[in-house]
């Protein structure tokens, strides 16, 4: 082969999918914007479990709690989410793929495509919706039920193995969970209600070790508007169960002393 044959053969191999460069690059990029999107959700929404989500909107601030309603119902179908988000990730970063080699030879196509994707499609996107997930979730909740239409075929099959093989999601049995009918009166309604629900549905479930941790967390924490007495109280509660009624008596002996110095004239 001479040099104008192996021109034309590199001409022929970068030529346009679209007939436009143009379009090549314009669908290239939102192509890009999707796949930040599936992959950013995927971190984003997967890490917000159901429970999370129901205690955010039992107990949490209002703008919140409406994001957690607005993302539960699909939340709730979490493999058929993780699927969806996984099979459109896959097939975006694909089509990039396909079109980035479209205007570049083979080599320089993949190395672009590698690395746009691996920096405005990964390492941003994740970054931006593991701190922002509750927030972008919600506001991108209509675009992922879109793509859960679009590709139900496919991932609707696939989530239905993961739910037989697998089973509920992300559920931690605690034999010694402290019992809901033992809450102290002295919790709110909502943080009853959260506390009731969380023992049947998806999410992470704590045991008393766990929960007396997070009260010392949330105690420390300048954040939470739980003060030291507080903090006491709620470990006192989770240790209600255990307590005997030996462990709370007064001695007599003790008790005969105090009533004394009561009885004593001012």
């Amino acid at each position: 082969m001479d040099g104008s044959d192996a021109c034309g053969a590199a001409a022929a191999a970068a030529e346009s999918l679209t007939g436009s460069y143009a379009t090549d690059v314009a669908l290239s990029v939102c192509l890009l914007v999707l796949s930040g999107l599936f992959s950013g959700l995927t971190l984003g929404l997967m890490s917000l479990d159901v429970s999370g989500l129901d205690i955010v909107i039992s107990g949490g601030d209002p703008q919140e709690a409406e994001y957690a309603k607005t993302i539960l119902p699909l939340r709730k179908k979490g493999n058929l989410l993780l699927c969806t988000l996984l099979l459109g990730n896959t097939l975006v970063n694909a089509l990039i793929a396909i079109l980035s080699a479209s205007f570049t030879s083979g080599l320089v196509g993949a190395l672009l495509s590698t690395g746009f994707i691996v920096v405005f499609g990964e390492i941003m996107p994740q970054s931006i919706c593991s701190r922002h997930g509750l927030l972008i979730g919600a506001y991108t909740v209509n675009i992922v039920k879109f793509f859960v239409v679009i590709l139900f075929p496919v991932a609707y099959p696939v989530a239905r193995v993961l739910d037989f093989c697998l089973g509920q999601e992300m559920v931690s049995a605690c034999k010694t969970a402290w019992p809901v009918n033992a809450l102290p009166q002295a919790l709110s309604a909502e943080a009853r209600s959260a506390l009731r629900n969380s023992a049947t549905m998806q999410g992470t479930i704590f045991n008393k070790q766990e929960l007396n941790k997070l009260v010392e967390m949330h105690v420390r924490d300048a954040r939470a508007d739980i003060n030291e007495n507080e903090g006491n109280l709620l470990k006192g509660a989770l240790k209600f169960s255990e307590g005997t009624v030996g462990g709370i008596m007064t001695p007599r002996l003790m008790k005969n002393r105090i009533m004394a110095g009561s009885a004593q004239p001012r």
